[in-house]
C-alpha cells in the first residue's frame, strides 16, 4: 500500500516536471522562432520600400518638366522719317528787280516806293546776304555823332595842341562803327588812340525816308 502511494507520487512529480519542461521548450522555441523570423520581415519590408522608391523615382525621371520659355526680344522699331521741311526763299520766287518793278508800278511809276523798299529789305538783312551800303550823297539823313568818347593819350601827347586826325567809317543801321581807318594825320602818335575812340562811339544812323540804312566812308576829324 506504502509503495503504491509512493509511485503515484513520484508519477505526479514526473508529470508536473515534464509539463514544465514542455512549456519551457515551448517558450524558448517561439522565442527562438520570433527572432528568426524579425529579419526576414524587416528585409521583405525594405525591399518593398525599395521597389516603391524605385518606382516612384523612375516615374520622376520620366515627367520631365516643360521646357522654360524663352523671352522674346521686341523687334525694334522703325523711327518714323520725318516730312522734309519746306523751305521758302525769296530769291527763288521773284526776282529783286522783279519786286521793285511790281512796287513801281503800285506806286505810279515813281520809283520812290522801290528804292525805300530795297531800302527796308537791305536794313533787314534782306535781297541776299550782306547789308546793302548807300553813300552819304544817296541818303535823306546823314549819320549823326550821339556819343564820341576821349581819346586815352599818353601824358606826352596831352600837352601837344593843334593837331587833326581824319578818320573814315562805315556807320552801320543800327549806328555802330566798322572798318574804321585813318584817312589823314598830321601826326602819328596819336592814331592809335584816335582808332580807339572812334571805334567805341556810337551814331544815328543814316535814313532814306524813315529806314535806317547802313552808310559808308563817313568821316570824322578829330583836333587836339
Amino acid at each position: 500500500m506504502k509503495k503504491k502511494i509512493a509511485f503515484k507520487k513520484v508519477g505526479k512529480s514526473l508529470g508536473s516536471a515534464f509539463r514544465s519542461g514542455v512549456t519551457v521548450a515551448f517558450a524558448v522555441a517561439l522565442t527562438i522562432g520570433l527572432f528568426l523570423l524579425l529579419p526576414l520581415i524587416q528585409e521583405l519590408n525594405a525591399s518593398d520600400t525599395s521597389r516603391f522608391d524605385s518606382d516612384n523615382l523612375s516615374k520622376i525621371q520620366l515627367d520631365e518638366p516643360p521646357p522654360v520659355p524663352e523671352d522674346e526680344e521686341p523687334e525694334p522699331e522703325e523711327p518714323e522719317e520725318a516730312p522734309p521741311e519746306e523751305s521758302f526763299e525769296l530769291g527763288d520766287q521773284i526776282s529783286f528787280d522783279d519786286l521793285n518793278s511790281i512796287l513801281d508800278g503800285q506806286l505810279g511809276g515813281s520809283g520812290a516806293g522801290g528804292r525805300d523798299f530795297e531800302a527796308l529789305l537791305s536794313s533787314l538783312g534782306g535781297g541776299g546776304g550782306e547789308e546793302e551800303l548807300f553813300s552819304t550823297a544817296d541818303l535823306d539823313q546823314a549819320p549823326l555823332p550821339k556819343f564820341i568818347p576821349n581819346p586815352n593819350l599818353p601824358p606826352a601827347l596831352l600837352k601837344r595842341k593843334g593837331v587833326s586826325v581824319d578818320v573814315v567809317f562805315t556807320c552801320t543801321s543800327t549806328g555802330r562803327v566798322q572798318d574804321a581807318r585813318i584817312l589823314q594825320s598830321q601826326d602819328a602818335a596819336f592814331n592809335s588812340a584816335t582808332l580807339a575812340s572812334i571805334r567805341k562811339s556810337t551814331w544815328e544812323p543814316g535814313r532814306r525816308g524813315d529806314t535806317a540804312v547802313s552808310t559808308r566812308n563817313c568821316k570824322f576829324t578829330y583836333t587836339y
